[in-house]
């Protein structure tokens, strides 16, 4: 009973965290939270482009696909599809990452047969960065929707923090508003203290397989612990990374063990990642 009261106590100051407003997000939170407001401020059924975006090229190329992936799993819009952007970019002598007048964007825009166009820049200012997002309405050159987001790059010592938090069933990642992270070192922790505790009370001590589960189980214990520190690093300093990395699936298969004299059992551990 003491357990479950705890577990309640915990998921809901987890969450009760994650929900609160802060001045600053992650480049990932930025885009989605824009994708969010995008959402509210235009029409659904509108056709619209996500054009351009002032950073890096590969800042850009990130930002946009992020974004324009955001805005097509809303089902609300119809949205251009990238590599016609490209296309007409590439023809017309548009770089999508760079400075463009509305004017440019606008053209681009009819090009596309697009009703509302989206741009974007991302700027220093002072240790953080700006990412502002603006729609525009292509006939009219009315701008239906505007903000900015402040991205506040984190300390070592606030990553440090958010690894040794994440011990706790990935509190830390959670805090972090990286869910992703968080429900996958939850599911690493709990995954571990079922294999604890197939092999304390289910194994029978007779079985040749008896420490295996255990085995497995300090195993996933311990990538759990390094992916819980190694994480808050690789989710603030690339959310691209960490994209890849949330598309890895890792698979535990029990194997006969052909090289011992008992012929036990062994396990095998692969890994699947999707780009």
């Amino acid at each position: 009973m003491k357990v479950k009261i705890l577990l309640l106590i915990y998921f809901f100051t987890v969450f009760a965290i994650s929900g609160q407003e802060r001045d600053f997000y992650t480049l990932d939170e930025a885009i989605r939270a824009g994708s969010i407001y995008l959402s509210e401020r235009i029409s659904g059924g509108t056709r619209i482009a996500v054009v351009n975006f002032v950073a890096s090229q590969q800042t850009s190329n990130y930002v946009i696909g992020r974004l324009t992936s955001h805005l097509v799993n809303t089902g609300k819009f119809n949205v251009v599809d990238r590599h016609d952007l490209t296309e007409i970019s590439r023809e017309q002598g548009f770089n999508l990452s760079g400075n463009v007048s509305d004017e440019s964007a606008q053209s681009i825009g009819k090009l596309l047969g697009a009703q509302t166009i989206i741009s974007g820049s991302l700027t220093p200012f002072g240790n953080s960065h700006q990412m502002h997002i603006k729609a525009l309405e292509v006939e009219t050159g009315i701008v239906s929707g505007s903000i900015t987001y402040t991205i506040m790059p984190k300390t070592t010592g606030e990553k440090i923090g958010t690894g040794a938090l994440n011990l706790a069933l990935g509190l830390g990642s959670y805090i972090d508003r990286d869910v992703a992270g968080g429900l996958t070192l939850t599911a690493g922790y709990l995954a571990a203290a079922g294999l604890f505790t197939i092999e304390a009370l289910v194994m029978d001590r007779a079985n040749p397989a008896v420490g295996v589960p255990a085995t497995i189980g300090v195993t996933v214990m311990g990538l759990t612990m390094a992916y819980g520190f190694i994480r808050p690093f690789v989710y603030n300093r690339s959310p691209h990374i960490a994209a890849v990395i949330d598309n890895t699936q890792a698979g535990i298969v029990l194997t006969s063990d052909n090289h011992s004299e008992k012929n036990g059992l062994d396990f095998q551990m692969s890994y699947t990642i999707k780009f």
